[in-house]
């Protein structure tokens, strides 16, 4: 499909869910002069190609959940001859009427590449937050972050997509756990320029959420197979990762009371 020239394009990865659930999705629809393309990572067909295709936005269904980065790959790849920045979204986030402008306001005073806007969840500040190493921490006050220790999530990230028609792809190692970190990270190292934009938005942030022992020992797989990755290639932080795994596989094993975090690869 073929979008009108726009200044933000933005994606929406979708997950075994209806389109017209998402609260994104409800957000996005109040705000004009956007190009949005749908990403369907849903097992089973929830009719989002009919709802997408209604409202004018592209549909890329990804024929299962073949992961995050595979995704935005897909996206990138429609979206790499455009010019202007591209904004990623989860599919539960409220996104506040402002977030644009103030995005368009950042861009005309500033040079920066990539966009970051603090997102809260129940607990605080979820991003931007503090990496040392491979370790994230949150932080109360994002005056202390500065380009070599800011790192933040996916979701509400604005991207120039220079960076892409530049060649830059998602690392598809990942799957779900570390990829945000993982592209920051090659940023740094591309000396692209990061900068907090003063807009905030609230998130259900998933990995917090789960409640049953079976969702939770999916989970851990995946946080287990993505934070190696992330890792990987770096003696101390692979030495680093056995214990930070091995910390939250107790935790979980003393929540649920079974050893089948333990047992189970």
């Amino acid at each position: 499909m073929n979008f009108v020239e726009k200044n933000f394009y933005v994606v929406v990865v979708i997950y075994n869910k209806f389109c017209k659930n998402s609260l994104t999705l409800k957000c996005l629809e109040k705000i004009s002069g956007l190009g949005i393309v749908i990403c369907d990572n849903s097992t089973i067909s929830y009719k989002n190609s009919e709802y997408s295709q209604s409202r004018g936005y592209c549909y890329l269904n990804m024929q299962g959940n073949k992961g995050l980065a595979v995704a935005y790959n897909s996206a990138v790849e429609l979206l790499k001859d455009k010019d202007g920045f591209v904004c990623l979204f989860d599919d539960d986030t409220f996104v506040s009427s402002d977030y644009f402008s103030k995005l368009k306001e950042a861009i005309l005073n500033s040079n920066a590449d990539i966009y970051l806007p603090v997102i809260c969840d129940s607990t605080g500040i979820l991003s931007p937050s503090k990496i040392n190493g491979v370790f994230v921490k949150r932080v109360k006050n994002i005056k202390i972050l500065h380009q070599k220790n800011i790192t933040g999530i996916n979701s509400a990230m604005a991207i120039s997509l220079k960076i892409f028609k530049e060649g830059y792809r998602y690392d598809e190692n990942y799957f779900l756990d570390c990829i945000d970190h993982n592209f920051l990270r090659d940023m740094k190292r591309l000396n692209k320029k990061i900068e907090i934009i003063n807009v905030k938005l609230m998130q259900n942030f998933s990995g917090s959420t789960f409640v049953s022992k079976e969702a939770n020992l999916k989970r851990f797989r995946i946080y287990k197979r993505d934070f190696r990755e992330f890792c990987k290639g770096n003696f101390f932080d692979e030495f680093c990762a056995f214990f930070v795994i091995i910390k939250r596989l107790l935790n979980l094993t003393i929540k649920f009371r079974t050893l089948d975090f333990l047992l189970k690869k």
